[in-house]
Formats: structure tokens, C-alpha cells, sequence
């Protein structure tokens, strides 16, 4: 080769190598190495590649659609709630557990608030100015769902068992538990599954479709219209008057205990005097009367207080339970059925599962031994549906996988369109 020749050839040589170095700073691809894709195939293809996966995505989402428009059993009225969930049931048992229980521990509660406002109307109609003497039974002035507290004085009268306050807190108390931010969500979707979610939600309203997305909704539409919201904070109103009543009770055990050692005390004086008079004989008689009564009344008194603090006590750690996360990022089980009530209310007649159980994207390039010739950017995605009735009869399911290409060719700089790699190819014809 003659020198003149072997100038140009280097020339062209390094002016190949400054275009492939542009272009590999463009893309993403910088480097004296084209990148190489990680073992799942995620990840590291660069932007270009993802883009491409979505675009595989939306190719998924039609064929679902496809699918979903000529199925038999799905009537314009149909209302079809999407979820990420396959067991979906699961979500139901909080609230059922939960309406259960709390039905159960509310009746009990008024009955044990009943049984201690008999116990003291005795008092008050045998005990002269006992209902003025008495500590107060009527609410403090609060917000109707606080848990509101028995006033310190109450605690101090009582000589015989301690006062105890309702249950503290809040209805609203149970928003502070939630986990903040994403992890507040029940299931883990990837993007990947919201972008399918929000295409076939987007194109299923485009069929005049009735379709929501399970969760998809603003609590301050759930509180107010919730019935167990509502049973909450019944539960929590009979809890502040279980307390107060106890407490009452609480104050006369010890006043009613210190009455009692005094007859018994001028009884035993009576009965030890000879030669009693008929007065004093109506008098000791009266006074065991009277201690009769105060026994006949503290045997029941005292068990109605030990009930109350155990009712409390069962309250308080079952309330304690259901407002806490059992762990990080979870909803406490609460949380959950007022969501599942809310969902129960918008008569839904069908279930759309959505899921993207496998997605990924690389770049093929193709080089000789100093500068790349051309680059591949692939994404592909495979999705799942299934479409069932709300008993859980499948009307229909399946998994369906898509790959798209879109390739640049360096010397003549051309993008080539968006392509979707077939994978299943028509016999030929023998």
C-alpha cells in the first residue's frame, strides 16, 4: 500500500471511530465496550430499551382488550374492578372478623354499662344526697369520637379500687398508623403492572365501561358514609361511659365499705350491752338491716367493677391489635376493612386480575473489530388477565407475551420503526 493510501485508510479509520464514540455517548452507550445486559435482562439496556418495553406492554394491553371486548357474560352493566391480587378473598376476612367482633364487644359493653347504672340508681334512690355527693356520669365536652378520660378527682375518692379512663385516642388515630408513602399499599405492583393497569382501565372507559381500581379512591369518601366507622366509634362512645360508670361504682365501694364497718362496729357495741331497751332492740335491728343491704350491694358491686376492667381490658388490646401493623409497609387490619367495605359498597359484578409476571430489555449490537455498525434496542414484557365473576366463576384467562425491536444503523443514520418480534410463525404449506 502506498503511503498516500495508508494515510486515507487511517484517516477514514479515526473519523469511523469519532462517529461510533458520538454515537455511543448519545445512547447511552460510552464506553470502549458495548453494555452488556444483566443476567434477568433488566436494567441496564439504557432508556432507549425501556421505551421500547412499554411499547411491547401496549401491544399486550391491546390483545387483552381484544380478548376482553368478545367475551360472553360481560353485559354493559358488568361493573369490573381491576386488582393485583389473585387471593382476593383474603381481603374480605378483616372485615368480617372485624364486624363480628365488634358487634360482640358492643352489645357486651352496653350490658355491662346497664348492669352498672342499675347498681348505682339503688344508690342513688336509698342513699340520700348521694347524687349530689357523687362524682359526675355526664361527658366532658370533646370531639364525639375521642376516647375521653375519667377526671382525676374520680381516681382520688376511691378507696377501694383504682379508677381507670376509657380507651385513649382517636378514631382519627388510626390514619397515624398507616405507613406513609407507597409502602402503604396492599399488594407490591412493578411499574410495569400500574402501566398495564392504567391501559386497560383507560381503554375498557373508552367502551363505556363501568371499571375501578381496587383502592383507587379518597378516604375522606369512606369515613363518613362507613358503617364500621360508625360501630368504631359506638364502641368507643360505650367504652367512655363503661368507665365512668365503673368509676362511680368504684367511689361508692369505697364509701359504701366504710358505712358498712361502722354499723357493723355499733352493732357488735348493741349487741354486747345487756339489758338492751326496746329501742336499742329496733335499733340493732335496723342496723343489721342495713348491713344486709350494704353487704347485699357491695357482692354485687364488687364483681361489676372486676367485670368493667376486664371488658376494658379486652377492649383496649383488641382495639390495640387491629389499629397497629403487624409489619412494615402492611395496613393495619382496620385499615383494610374499612377499604373492603368501601369496595363491597360499589356492587362490583366482576374481577379483572392484571399482572406483568416477567419483563426486560437489552441491546444487540452489531460491530467489527473497531466500530460498532448497528443497535437493537429490544423490550418485551408477558401479561396476565383474568376475568372472573365476583362468585369467582373464570370467564377468561390467559398469559400474553410481546417483543419489540427498533434498530439505528450508524453509516447511513437510520432509525428503523417500531417492531414486534413474532413469535409463532405460520407452517408452510407442503
Amino acid at each position: 500500500m502506498l503511503a498516500g493510501e495508508q494515510a486515507l485508510a487511517q484517516e477514514y479509520l479515526e473519523r469511523l471511530k469519532t462517529q461510533a464514540a458520538q454515537l455511543a455517548k448519545d445512547t447511552g452507550l460510552a464506553g470502549t465496550q458495548p453494555p452488556v445486559p444483566s443476567s434477568s435482562g433488566r436494567g441496564r439496556a439504557g432508556y432507549v430499551a425501556e421505551l421500547v418495553g412499554y411499547q411491547a406492554l401496549r401491544r399486550v394491553s391491546q390483545e387483552i382488550i381484544r380478548k376482553l371486548t368478545i367475551v360472553e357474560g360481560l353485559s354493559k352493566d358488568a361493573r369490573i374492578l381491576i386488582t393485583g391480587q389473585l387471593d382476593y378473598i383474603g381481603g374480605d376476612m378483616p372485615l368480617v372478623e372485624i364486624s363480628a367482633q365488634f358487634s360482640m364487644l358492643e352489645t357486651r359493653c352496653r350490658k355491662q354499662v346497664a348492669d352498672n347504672r342499675e347498681l348505682l340508681d339503688w344508690v342513688m334512690q336509698h342513699e340520700e344526697g348521694a347524687e349530689a355527693e357523687a362524682p359526675p356520669l355526664q361527658k366532658e365536652a370533646s370531639h364525639r369520637f375521642a376516647f375521653l378520660a375519667t377526671a382525676p378527682a374520680m381516681a382520688a375518692a376511691s378507696t377501694a379500687l383504682p379508677a381507670f379512663s376509657g380507651r385513649k385516642g382517636a378514631v382519627s388515630d388510626i390514619a397515624g398508623q398507616f405507613p406513609a408513602g407507597p409502602a402503604a399499599r396492599e399488594t407490591t405492583v412493578s411499574a410495569a403492572g400500574d402501566a398495564l393497569v392504567a391501559l386497560i382501565a383507560g381503554a375498557l372507559r373508552a367502551e363505556k365501561k363501568n371499571v375501578y381500581i381496587y383502592n383507587f379512591a379518597s378516604l375522606d369518601t369512606i369515613g363518613s358514609q362507613s358503617k364500621l366507622v360508625k360501630t368504631y366509634a359506638g364502641l368507643i362512645d360505650s367504652s367512655s361511659r363503661l368507665a365512668k360508670t365503673r368509676n362511680q361504682l368504684s367511689w361508692f365501694i369505697g364509701k359504701k365499705t366504710e358505712k358498712l364497718a361502722e354499723f357493723r362496729a355499733l352493732a357488735q357495741k348493741l349487741g354486747q350491752k345487756e339489758g338492751m331497751s326496746a329501742a336499742e332492740t329496733v335499733e340493732l335491728d335496723t342496723l343489721k338491716e342495713k348491713i344486709r343491704e350494704e353487704d347485699s350491694w357491695l357482692n354485687l358491686a364488687h364483681p361489676a367493677v372486676l367485670a368493667s376492667d376486664a371488658m376494658h381490658e379486652e377492649l383496649d388490646g383488641y382495639l390495640a391489635r387491629i389499629t397497629a401493623a403487624v409489619s412494615p409497609g402492611a395496613l393495619p387490619a382496620l385499615a383494610q376493612a374499612i377499604f373492603r367495605e368501601k369496595v363491597q359498597e360499589l356492587g362490583i359484578t366482576h374481577l379483572l386480575y392484571l399482572g406483568v409476571p416477567s419483563s426486560g430489555n437489552e441491546v444487540v449490537t452489531k460491530r467489527t473489530l473497531f466500530i460498532f455498525k448497528s443497535i437493537s434496542w429490544f423490550g418485551g414484557c408477558a401479561g396476565s388477565f383474568i376475568l372472573a365473576r365476583k362468585e369467582g366463576e373464570v370467564l377468561l384467562s390467559d398469559t400474553i407475551p410481546a417483543l419489540c425491536v427498533v434498530e439505528f444503523r450508524l453509516f447511513d443514520n437510520w432509525i428503523g420503526p417500531l417492531l414486534q418480534v413474532r413469535f409463532e410463525r405460520p407452517e408452510l404449506r407442503k
